[in-house]
């Protein structure tokens, strides 16, 4: 899984202090009543990893269930609120609101930055059973940060985990040429219709936007060959075993007739 701190991704394995370092970090900012995004974000992160990643009913109740993805998003949602409900609560966010359905942003997250001013935080929620995070019309930007949910519901390769990382990472340089021309093809589209579309019907060309996670993803380590091995000789051991009672009962009850 990529760790490159310089592209966004915020990994605790990798960009959290220890927590001796992390409680000082803490104290200092509660005296001064300041906080910074990056700590703002991994407070959340460290939260949801510590209390939820090994809990299999967590992930069951974000399971998509015949196509609520919606539902299923609405329920991390939950998870996510209860956190920023602590964090105002500890004056470590001035206060937070929550977007309607469908909208850009599910919170914007309000709190006083190192220069005393007042700084938002948007946070996209995405909640995932495949490598697949559907942006609908919304292009992902460094305005907004990602928290995203993958289940592993459908892969047995990956395992589940939690991420938060600028949308700036999921878009590369060679991205922004075909992604201007799209646009710009969109554009042309929507001229084509206002200018031709004068019965009845009509349409409104909309981009639908995706970007994959796999390169995010950690791979279940598999069995060593050898352990593998083993396994199989004492799996066919026992059935020889097994075979050999089975011979002897046999023998058994023939001798006995």
């Amino acid at each position: 899984m990529s760790q490159n701190l310089n592209n966004g991704l915020i990994n605790t394995k990798t960009i959290l202090p220890n927590k001796i370092k992390n409680d000082l970090f803490i104290f200092l900012a509660n005296i001064n009543n300041l906080m910074s995004r990056q700590f703002i974000l991994n407070r959340i992160l460290t939260h949801l990893r510590e209390t939820s990643i090994k809990k299999l009913d967590f992930w069951q109740s974000l399971y998509c269930k015949r196509g609520g993805t919606q539902t299923s998003e609405s329920v991390s949602k939950i998870y996510v609120k209860e956190i920023l409900d602590q964090l105002r609560s500890s004056g470590h966010i001035i206060s937070y609101e929550e977007a309607s359905s469908q909208k850009h942003g599910d919170f914007c997250i309000k709190y006083t930055n190192e220069t005393k001013d007042t700084s938002a935080i948007t946070l996209e929620c995405k909640k995932s059973d495949s490598y697949n995070i559907i942006c609908n019309d919304t292009l992902p930007s460094d305005s907004t940060d990602y928290l995203v949910f993958f289940t592993a519901k459908k892969t047995k390769k990956y395992k589940s985990d939690i991420f938060l990382f600028n949308g700036s990472v999921v878009i590369s340089e060679s991205d922004k040429k075909w992604i201007k021309d799209y646009q710009d093809a969109l554009d042309k589209l929507k001229i084509l219709v206002k200018e031709n579309a004068k019965g009845y019907i009509s349409a409104y060309p909309r981009p639908t936007w995706k970007f994959t996670i796999k390169h995010f993803l950690e791979e279940i380590p598999k069995p060593d060959k050898v352990e593998q091995s083993i396994d199989k000789t004492i799996a066919n051991s026992s059935v020889d075993q097994d075979t050999d009672r089975d011979s002897e009962s046999m023998d058994i009850s023939i001798d006995e007739s």
